[in-house]
């Protein structure tokens, strides 16, 4: 398939041209989607601040600070859990020793179990 692709190079700039075409097709939607929201969201904006524009300001001001906390209170979030990592990873480790330890004692009694049997057999014989 390569090799007739490199020996016909119209073929290889027409599915070149096609594939850059198909990826512009998906930006233009993509973008023309992104003006639709931001041209909604500039409406409705302008609506909110048309009926009552004394309180726009403080609705604008609330809105602004409830995102600012609720940012920080993620940022805060996301540094202890940052800070707890090195806890975790020990934990882990400690919880992945331990199940390595309990396999280990589950061949120790499975191959302890299978000697037994075996002794069993040969003195019942």
């Amino acid at each position: 398939m390569a090799e007739f692709l490199l020996n016909n190079p119209l073929i290889t700039i027409g599915i070149v041209v096609v594939i850059i075409g198909v990826f512009f097709i998906f930006l233009f939607r993509f973008i023309k989607w992104i003006l639709i929201v931001f041209i909604a969201v500039l409406a409705v904006t302008g609506f909110l601040y048309y009926v009552a524009p004394d309180d726009y300001s403080d609705t604008v001001k609330k809105t602004v600070e409830r995102v600012t906390e609720t940012g920080e209170k993620a940022v805060g979030q996301g540094k202890d859990l940052v800070e707890k990592r090195d806890e975790i990873a020990d934990a882990i480790k400690r919880v992945l020793s331990q199940g390595r330890d309990v396999t280990r004692y589950i061949k120790e009694l499975v191959s302890s179990e299978k000697e037994e049997n075996s002794q069993n057999d040969t003195t019942k014989d």
